[in-house]
């Protein structure tokens, strides 16, 4: 394999100190060898930063950034500031509670290997946790809806009923097209689905069906906390804005479906 291809994985700490060494360790084990972690901690007040920094010690390809005398500034500050630091052509994510099986790069490097024009690529997960019955539903329909799809498909209607790429954390993307999308959310806590929408309007997904990411459910998790201050109104906004992306014939669908919905 070809491995003058340089991966930056992204990381977004906050507050995951009893997680984020088994992150950090999950990257540290990649087979494949040519990656740099770029860790931005959006201001943790647990001891999230000392771990982080003994493993920058350790190894020059995890590099942590902070914002501005070490401010809060939310997850679409603190990706932007990532991306920024980013040096390679290719972007993943992993989520400071995740982890990624060894064979994660190895695997999605063999196909961006076969496919020069690819630039969006993601794959199945492994749900582990405390809380993973709450999400045994998600994850049934999502193994029911993937079972017959392999390599390249087209996303773009189905953003509109749910968020087919289930965590940031099965997502390999090219740089240069993360810098073309447009990170302000209506719903801060579907950062991923919004930008994954305008995605789905520019190019083709590829789908890898083997489980390299591991999805932790647990209380304290970004959208559990997050999403259950979501009303009605901002869905019908989030959706509004993610249609713009869309062509004509699918911004009535979600019209329809809101109308049906009875929101009004």
């Amino acid at each position: 394999m070809n491995e003058n291809i340089k991966v930056s994985i992204i990381t977004a700490s906050y507050n995951y100190a009893e997680y984020i060494s088994e992150a950090i360790e999950s990257v540290i084990n990649q087979t494949y060898p040519n990656w740099e972690l770029i860790i931005v901690d959006d201001g943790s007040k647990d001891n999230s930063v000392e771990i982080i920094k003994s493993y920058c010690d350790k190894d020059d390809r995890i590099k942590l950034f902070q914002h501005k005398n070490g401010k809060n500034k939310g997850l679409k500050q603190t990706l932007l500031l990532g991306l920024k630091k980013a040096s390679a052509d290719w972007i993943a994510f992993l989520e400071a509670d995740d982890t990624l099986e060894n064979k994660y790069l190895k695997e999605k490097l063999k196909i961006i290997n076969d496919n020069s024009n690819l630039q969006f690529i993601f794959n199945n997960f492994n749900l582990i946790g405390d809380s993973i019955s709450e999400k045994e539903k998600y994850n049934a329909f999502f193994q029911k809806e993937m079972a017959n799809r392999r390599g390249i498909s087209d996303y773009k209607e189905a953003f509109y009923t749910r968020n087919p790429v289930p965590t940031f954390s099965v997502v390999m993307i090219k740089k240069e097209l993360l810098e073309l999308l447009n990170f302000s959310s209506p719903i801060k806590a579907c950062l991923d689905r919004y930008l994954w929408s305008q995605v789905a309007a520019q190019t083709e997904f590829y789908y890898i069906p083997q489980k390299l990411t591991n999805w932790r459910q647990h209380n304290n998790s970004y959208y559990r906390v997050s999403s259950k201050q979501i009303t009605c109104w901002q869905w019908f906004l989030f959706h509004i804005k993610t249609s713009c992306y869309m062509p004509d014939i699918l911004q009535d669908k979600i019209l329809k479906m809101f109308l049906l919905s009875k929101i009004f």
